[in-house]
Parts: structure tokens; C-alpha cells; sequence
């Protein structure tokens, strides 16, 4: 969730602040100066104007001006934003119109001028396309913070020239302001930055706004006004300021709103697409306000400008520099294509980055466990510590910067080894004779009953929980041609058994260079359980019992068998012939008469590593093999 500006001149609090104000150095920066270090708003400046004076008569200056992007020969990307916003507010009390910056860069766009290199030849294009007959250009030639003996010291400055209609130079400046970072405000607009820099909120060191509203003010003492308003005294604004800066608001926050000017005047804030907010003296030349937002209110980037007007009904306006004002109070779109990956004792969960581009996170809540959060575009989110097999439910749900929530999306996840477990489609009942796509058997819906033969396609997959019970009819069996991933284990199998009254002659019978894994099988009774005529199925941790054959491999294949137990097969637990290469380790075999294995394969089959009950011998095992490692019973 979005946290709540921080508010500050809640009435109970204005006498607090009233107390205690005067404990604090009412002052920006500690300033260098010919005389040393002092604190205050001294400054080292070198300004060079056209005409010092305050009106000039022999040019004809602009009543309208434009304050153009400036170049930034900085390596802040905050330089060139920051001064012209400063220097815009600053040159509106010389009592020309100026045009708003946002207006100025609309105009430009629609016009496709920019003013990066503009020539002396440009400025009648860019004078029509903005409607004014003065354009002030110019560049930022610093803006930076660098630590000497005595603390930081921060530079603002700039290079400006003012063009009247007849392009004529009719005033220019340089100026550098160095300063020394540090002084602490107890002014409303003070207490909202210093809050603002704290919970860094602020972009760009507060310092250097504070040079800049310096160096602005020493620009403006020196820029020349028309004659024609000369002696009209409009009402002074120093700063403005509000609590919103850096944040994306919503309802239920409070907004607190800052201006220091002229003393005795009438204030208020004026917001884009809200309108006016009313403010208080509560010292002199310090006004204060709050705002609740509303719940119907929706603004991007919207300017929070000061006004303050006299007794005449004249009034000065200043844009708070330090930031524009967010209010967000829709709801994001809901994640979308959202897809379930199940992982062991886990699910990942995946989505597409929605259209809006409003959400920043997502949040995913799993019963009473603490909700888990991230980015948007880290477009996936683990969930841990679940059991495998056991139906979940979880909600997600989309949050943006302001923090409201999207609707929330239920779903059902299962955690099991295999990550296509949680979107394979049920099957509740009996098992279709052909399988396409990716299908699952679940203990809780079995026993499932195979009465004829069923066929896994190339395109099918078929996926088999712990505990599932399957019972086969004479003709019941499942050829694979696409993927099987039996998943029991020795503590909860996979029951096969013969249906009641029938004599099951086969299970599975893989034909399938796809990847294949049978892991937890218990069998029992079945004549034979497993053939493998091609591919390299992997079988493991199943016992086979009471079979005629338990497993025939032919063809090229090569399957894996490992910690199987092969028991009481009547002819041989394990046929092996053609060009089959089964690759055996930890295997018990064990009381299959007359033996435990027969291979008439071209190759030698490999019997280290496993048991024998009795002994491999020629006796119990007929044709080729060799053991590189002994046995447990040792090979006669």
C-alpha cells in the first residue's frame, strides 16, 4: 500500500509549530562570500546584464515572454527542469506574462521546433508558434554538489538571453551561485521539503533547489521590466510547496500545502484538475493549507501553483518547483494470461504484463500467511511449502503506486514434481480411449477401471498422483506413444491390480522416444506389467510381484531401472532381446523361478550394483552379463 504524505499542519499541531519555529535557523544555505562563511542569503554573484536598470527605454521590451528548454551542459538530468521551472516563477514578478512551461512545450511539440541550438534566425518561427513576442533562451552551465574542507558546496548557474520581437538583445546574464549545503527551515514550506528529502521523496538534493531559487532571485533584481507597468507593486512569492511530491496519491491521504510571500495578502493553491485550495496566515508571510483527496478524483502530473493576491485584487502565482502533484483512484488491471507451473512442494505463477501499465506489483495471498509481493515486470512470483498433491487455493490481485488493488483472481494450484500438474484437465472418471493434451489421475477419483486398451497420443500427456488405485479388465491396457509421469512413492504408491474375476495380461507398453518416467508403482498379479519396445522410459522406485514376466524390453531401447524390486515372477522377472540396452542399478530381484533375467540382447547387460535373491548365477540369469562392481549376493 501506498503510504500517506506525512501531514504537518493539522490544526492541532499549527500552536506546536508556532512554539517551537522560533528554536530553529530560518535559513536555506550557508553561503560564500568575499568576507568567508556566513549564514544567511548572502551571495556570490556574477551577474552581467545589458541594462541594470529596472526599465529600459532605449529598446522595446516583450510583455510576453517565453522561458524556452534550456540547454544543459550539466551532468544532472535535474539541471534544466528545475532552473527553468525557478527562473519562470522568479521573472513573473517583473510583471510580464508569462507563458506556462507545459504550455510552452505543448505548443513547441505541435509546431515540431525544438530548442536545442536555436540560432538567432529561429526565433520569429518560435515566437509564432508560442504567441509571444519575447523568448528568454539560454543553457545551465552548473548544477552540483561537491564536498570541500568545510562541507558541501553546491553551484547553480547559468548563461541567458532575452530577445524582443525585433530580435533585439534587450537583456543578458551569467551567473554562478555557490553555496554551502546545510541551515535548517522551521517554515511550512521548510518542515514540507525537509520532510519530503527525509522520506526521499524528493528527487535531486534540496540544496541545490535552494541555489536556484537564490540564483533566480539575483537574475530577477537585475532583469529590466516594461515602463508601462513600472511601479506596480504585485504581491511577493518566495517558495511554494506541497506534501505530495514524489507520490502517487489516492483517497484517504491528506495533503498539506506551504507558500511564503508578502505578509497580510490573501492565499491559495491552485491544483490542475481540482481547482482551488484555500490557505491560512499563521505567521506572518507563512500560509498553510491541507487537502483530503476525494474519491472521484483522477490527475497525472498536474501543477500545484501558489497565488497570492492584495487588496486591489492583484496577485502573483508560483509553480512549486519541487514537484508535480499525482492522484490515482482507479483500480489496476487485473494480472492477465495467467498460467500455474507446479514445482515440488510449490507452484510458480506466471502473467503477461497488462495493457494499462498502471500496476507496479503483485501480490499473491495464500490463507492466513503473510501476502507475498512483486514487481510487475518480474512477470512471475514462487510459492513454497506446500504439500504435493494437496488442492490449494490462492488469490492474486494487481497494486498500483498509489496502492489501489485490482479485483482478485482465485485459483486452485497443486504442487507435485511434474510442472504441468496444476492445469492438467481432470479425469474423474473413466479414462478415454484416446488421450490428447494433458490429463491427470487423482487418488480421490479412483479406482479408475481400464476394460480396454488406451492410448496415449503423441500430443497426450498422462499424469498419475500418489494413491491412485488402477484396476484392469482382460483387455485393459495403456500404450504410449506421447508422455506418461507416474509420480507414487514407496509410502504412497500407485496401485495395479487385476479387476475382480479377470486376468489381466498387460499394463503399460511404451513406444515412445519421449521423455517417460514411472516412479512408485506397486503391481501385482498383472502377467506382464511393462514393456518397452523403443524410447528410454525411466522406471523406479516400484515393485513388481507375483508376475509371470514383470518387464519385457526389445527393440533399440534403452530404459533406466533403478531401486525397483522384481519378486516372484513364475517364468523371469526381466526378458531382454534385439538391440535392447536397459541400464539396471539398485535393483532387488529376488525368488523368480526359474530366473531373474534373460537377455538374448546383442549387448551385455551390466548387473553390478544390484541384489540378487538367490545369487546371479548361470542358473538364475541366461545369457550375456558382466559386473564390473560385485553384487550384493556376488556373481558365480
Amino acid at each position: 500500500m501506498a503510504n500517506a504524505p506525512t501531514t504537518l499542519f493539522h490544526p492541532k499541531f499549527m500552536n506546536l509549530w508556532l512554539s517551537f519555529s522560533a528554536l530553529f535557523l530560518l535559513t536555506a544555505c550557508a553561503v560564500q562570500t568575499d568576507d568567508g562563511i556566513m549564514a544567511g542569503p548572502a551571495l556570490s554573484a556574477n551577474t552581467q546584464a545589458l541594462d541594470p536598470a529596472p526599465a529600459v527605454d532605449a529598446l522595446t521590451l516583450p510583455r510576453t515572454i517565453a522561458v524556452l528548454p534550456l540547454r544543459n551542459e550539466t551532468d544532472s538530468e535535474l539541471a534544466s527542469a528545475v532552473v527553468r521551472q525557478t527562473l519562470t516563477n522568479h521573472f513573473g514578478g517583473k510583471n510580464y506574462r508569462i507563458l506556462h512551461i507545459q504550455e510552452i512545450d505543448r505548443k513547441l511539440g505541435l509546431a515540431g521546433l525544438e530548442a536545442d541550438d536555436i540560432e538567432i534566425d529561429d526565433l520569429a518561427a518560435f515566437r509564432a508558434a508560442l504567441g509571444v513576442d519575447g523568448l528568454l533562451i539560454g543553457s545551465v552551465t552548473h548544477f552540483e554538489k561537491t564536498f570541500a574542507g568545510v562541507g558541501a558546496r553546491v553551484s547553480v548557474g547559468v548563461s541567458l538571453s532575452l530577445y524582443n520581437a525585433a530580435d533585439e538583445l534587450v537583456w543578458q546574464a551569467e551567473n554562478v551561485q555557490r553555496s554551502y549545503a546545510g541551515g535548517v527551515s522551521a517554515s511550512p514550506v521548510g518542515l514540507i521539503v525537509n520532510a519530503l528529502a527525509a522520506a526521499k521523496h524528493l528527487y535531486g538534493d534540496i540544496n541545490l533547489y535552494r541555489a536556484a531559487d537564490d540564483l533566480g532571485r539575483t537574475l530577477t533584481d537585475s532583469m529590466p521590466s516594461p515602463q508601462v507597468f513600472s511601479g506596480q507593486a504585485l504581491p511577493r512569492i518566495k517558495d511554494v510547496a506541497h506534501s505530495g511530491v514524489g507520490q502517487t496519491l489516492r483517497y484517504g491521504d491528506v495533503v498539506d500545502f506551504a507558500l511564503e510571500g508578502d505578509a497580510g495578502q490573501t492565499a491559495n493553491i491552485s491544483i490542475d484538475g481540482i481547482g482551488l485550495v484555500e490557505l491560512r496566515e499563521i505567521r506572518d508571510g507563512q500560509y498553510a493549507g491541507q487537502l483530503a483527496i476525494d474519491p472521484t478524483v483522477d490527475i497525472a502530473s498536474a501543477r500545484v501553483t501558489g497565488q497570492l493576491m492584495n487588496a486591489q485584487g492583484q496577485f502573483s502565482a508560483w509553480v512549486s518547483p519541487y514537484g508535480l502533484m499525482n492522484i490515482d483512484n482507479t483500480p489496476p488491471q487485473a494480472p492477465t494470461s495467467v498460467k500455474i507451473i507446479s514445482k515440488d512442494q510449490g507452484v510458480q505463477v506466471t502473467w503477461e504484463l497488462p495493457d494499462d501499465k498502471d500496476a507496479i506489483s503483485i501480490q499473491l495471498q495464500h490463507g492466513a500467511l503473510a501476502p507475498v509481493s512483486v514487481a510487475i515486470e518480474q512477470q512471475s512470483i514462487s510459492l513454497t511449502g506446500l504439500m504435493n498433491f494437496e488442492p490449494t487455493r490462492i488469490a492474486l490481485l494487481a497494486e498500483d503506486r498509489a496502492g489501489n488493488q485490482s479485483t482478485t483472481r482465485e485459483l486452485t494450484v497443486i504442487a507435485a514434481p511434474d510442472g504441468r500438474y496444476s492445469l492438467a484437465e481432470d479425469t474423474p472418471s473413466a479414462i478415454p480411449r484416446m488421450i490428447h493434451g494433458v490429463k491427470r489421475l487423482r487418488a480421490q477419483f479412483g479406482p479408475y477401471l481400464l476394460t480396454e486398451p488406451v492410448t496415449i497420443a503423441t500430443d497426450g500427456v498422462l499424469l498419475i498422483e500418489p494413491g491412485t488405485e488402477l484396476r484392469l479388465a482382460q483387455a485393459g491396457r495403456i500404450e504410449i506413444l506421447g508422455e506418461i509421469n507416474a509420480m507414487g512413492t514407496q509410502e504412497n504408491a500407485i496401485l495395479v491390480r487385476q479387476a475382480e474375476g479377470a486376468i489381466s495380461q498387460q499394463f503399460l507398453v511404451f513406444n515412445s522416444n519421449l521423455p517417460n518416467r514411472i516412479a512408485g508403482l506397486d503391481v501385482k498379479g498383472i502377467q506382464l506389467p511393462i514393456q518397452v519396445l523403443s524410447g528410454q522410459p525411466t522406471i523406479a522406485h516400484s515393485s513388481f510381484d507375483d508376475n509371470f514376466n514383470a518387464m519385457m524390453v526389445s527393440g533399440s531401447a534403452k530404459p533406466t531401472l533403478n531401486n525397483n524390486r522384481f519378486q516372484g515372477a513364475t517364468a523371469s522377472s526381466l526378458i531382454i532381446s534385439d538391440q535392447a540396452q536397459p541400464r539396471l542399478q539398485g535393483n532387488v530381484f529376488a525368488n523368480n523361478a526359474p530366473f531373474h533375467i534373460q537377455n538374448s540382447s546383442s549387448y551385455t547387460l551390466d548387473i553390478s550394483r544390484n541384489v540378487f535373491r538367490p545369487s546371479a548365477s548361470p542358473s538364475t540369469i541366461l545369457g550375456p552379463v558382466t559386473a564390473t562392481e560385485e553384487t550384493e549376493e556376488g556373481v558365480q
